[in-house]
């Protein structure tokens, strides 16, 4: 199943052509210098694959791929591929760009790290929003004191759009997506405030909608290693999405709106709120991310979202867990 290689300048895999690896595919399919090789073992998802123009090759496995003379490889399939395949793409000496999570649990992320190691591979985590205008517009704001010293934070994701794009979702019954599938929102914590270091977290199934799974309703109280402490809710319930991040300085306030591009930035001894509008598409974000995993691979880059942050999220991601189902305040 290979069509003619136009020997363009990067050839790329994707692993996994689910609705964020088609979305990776589609974007670099037009940029006019990838050849791609996509790898899933759909029969239908190859089809609807070779349709794109740059697609060259593709194939059921990333074995398979990883032997096509491969600038780097992106992972997206289901979370329990990724370690496997990252350890693929690392001993073959490939850069690689895996999607969030990094692994399917702790064990398995801790082993890619010594597989990193072990290789000196290059591993760029998927978290976008670290490419995103409006969130890097807040850090820039945060960053230079405008709203003083952090107190506190809260973070509101509603996300019932997830449920509708997806493809394999309620086939396997698996629990407990939210918390990961939003990792993101563990992340850009983190890089924002600093380290968690303990959650209390609750979670339902809540509403009667046409697609609901277990939970539906993420709630959590967080502190951070540096005594800044908030909450955070998650839900599959709210359309449209929404994506607020709030952070309360002891001079201002500051409030990152994803889906409105605002960022608003309140002075407590001001009249006026300042408000930047920097609208950012999730297509924007996926090729600045493209563009900087492109200069981790030809020009040596240091990944700007490395896999210790992956684990970091995926930890805060556990610790949640753990709260709900014990009731009790867990640690990171």
């Amino acid at each position: 199943m290979s069509k003619e290689a136009d020997n363009k300048k990067f050839r790329i895999g994707i692993c996994g052509y689910g609705s964020i690896g088609s979305r990776h595919a589609r974007l670099l399919s037009y940029g006019g210098d990838v050849d791609l090789v996509i790898a899933d073992p759909v029969e239908e998802h190859l089809k609807e694959a070779e349709k794109l123009p740059s697609v060259m090759a593709v194939a059921r496995s990333a074995e398979e791929i990883v032997k096509m003379d491969l600038h780097g490889l992106i992972i997206a399939t289901p979370d329990e591929f990724h370690v496997p395949q990252a350890e693929l793409a690392c001993r073959a000496g490939l850069p690689v760009l895996i999607e969030k999570p990094v692994a399917d649990n702790l064990e398995n992320a801790e082993q890619l790290k010594k597989i990193k190691e072990e290789t000196g591979a290059a591993i760029l985590v998927g978290y976008p929003l670290r490419h995103n205008a409006v969130f890097q517009k807040g850090k820039e704001i945060l960053d230079s004191g405008l709203i003083g010293s952090p107190v506190s934070f809260h973070i509101m994701l509603g996300a019932y759009a997830t449920l509708l794009a997806a493809k394999n979702r309620f086939a396997d019954g698996v629990r407990n997506k939210l918390f990961v599938d939003y990792s993101h929102e563990w992340d850009y914590l983190h890089w924002f405030l600093g380290d968690v270091d303990k959650v209390a977290a609750t979670a339902q199934m809540a509403g009667k909608l046409e697609r609901m799974q277990d939970p539906n309703v993420v709630n959590a109280v967080m502190t951070l290693k540096n005594g800044v402490s908030g909450t955070a809710h998650l839900d599959y319930v709210q359309f449209p999405g929404q994506r607020e991040f709030v952070i309360i300085g002891d001079r201002g306030r500051l409030g990152i709106n994803a889906v409105q591009g605002t960022v608003t930035a309140r002075i407590y001894d001001e009249e006026h709120e300042q408000i930047y509008s920097v609208a950012e598409t999730f297509d924007g974000m996926m090729t600045k991310q493209w563009e900087h995993f492109r200069d981790i691979i030809f020009n040596g880059k240091e990944a700007g979202v490395k896999l210790d942050d992956g684990i970091n999220a995926l930890r805060t991601a556990d610790a949640m867990i753990r709260s709900v189902e014990t009731g009790m305040w867990q640690k990171v």
